[in-house]
């Protein structure tokens, strides 16, 4: 893959690559975080460096039932995505400036599923109902110190890794072809009432998926930051708020991506052919 990595920044910038294999530029530093009551809850979940970087293409290798990451089997694995809890907040960096124009700019991978009517061949209800996946309140920042609030959040949009694998495929594809987590969904839950795994596919349309944010009522010209907290109003999961929030990653749309500085171009080319993954994966342990 021809690709430029900026080992200071962590930015991914592809400007070529193979057939099928597509990239996005991700959050990449941690700049707080406070589990909430999740340190008691999800104690197994408070890593937020899980946070960073893209998706795994497995998921269930750690508990030994290994699944690519698909619509119906969201991630789960120790390392891969972060709980913040009541009273908790999660503050992530950019590598790069966002852009913010016009349409979906970000998007959050949550693990957020579909629920399958009809195991295993993966059907989706009519509504679709999902599990996992919460909502926030989200602010976003160009310098970290003045922030625009975007207001309550939910991220129940499931994600998808593979264009060519099943729901519950225990191995990735001998020819993967990769879906774009650039690639902002315009959907929601409701446009998978009643689709199996073939149309929800299509309804993805080659995205990764994910629930997408259209920041052009910020009143900022682009962002570095962004910050998910979740107040302590005692609502259940599943409410407005919720007593939680589940990131794996957050995303940049690829039309979005700002123009980095000269110097940052100048790293990128000493470390070129690297590619960012969230962090290092166990021997073995999936994609």
């Amino acid at each position: 893959m021809n690709s430029l990595f900026n080992a200071a920044a962590g930015t991914v910038i592809l400007l070529g690559s193979a057939p099928g294999v597509h990239a996005a530029m991700f959050a990449s530093k941690v700049v707080s975080y406070d589990p909430g009551t999740a340190s008691a809850t999800d104690p197994t979940y408070t890593d937020p460096s899980a946070a960073l970087g893209s998706p795994d293409g497995m998921t269930g290798v750690e508990a030994g039932f290994p699944n690519v990451l698909s619509p119906f089997s969201p991630a789960y694995d120790v390392g891969q995505i972060v709980v913040i809890g009541e009273g908790g907040e999660l503050t992530l960096q950019f590598p790069q400036p966002v852009q913010v124009g016009s349409g979906p700019a970000i998007g959050v991978i949550s693990n957020s599923g579909l629920i399958d009517t009809s195991y295993p061949s993966g059907q989706a209800g009519d509504p679709a109902g999902n599990f996992g996946g919460g909502s926030a309140d989200v602010s976003v920042s160009a310098d970290g110190i003045h922030w625009a609030s975007l207001g309550e959040q939910e991220f129940i949009n499931p994600a998808n890794y593979y264009l060519n694998a099943g729901p519950y495929d225990a191995t990735p594809p001998a020819s993967p072809q990769l879906a774009d987590f650039g690639k902002p969904f315009a959907g929601t839950l409701a446009s998978f009432n009643g689709e199996n795994n073939s149309q929800i596919l299509a309804t993805l349309d080659g995205s990764g998926g994910g629930s997408w944010l259209d920041l052009s009522g910020s009143g900022l010209a682009q962002i570095n930051f962004i910050e998910f907290s979740v107040p302590t109003d005692g609502t259940s999961f599943g409410g407005t708020i919720g007593s939680r929030m589940v990131i794996d990653a957050v995303a940049v749309a690829n039309d979005h991506v700002g123009v980095p500085e000269p110097t940052s171009w100048v790293l990128m080319l000493g470390a070129g052919g690297l590619m960012l993954r969230r962090r290092p994966r166990p021997a073995g342990s999936g994609a």
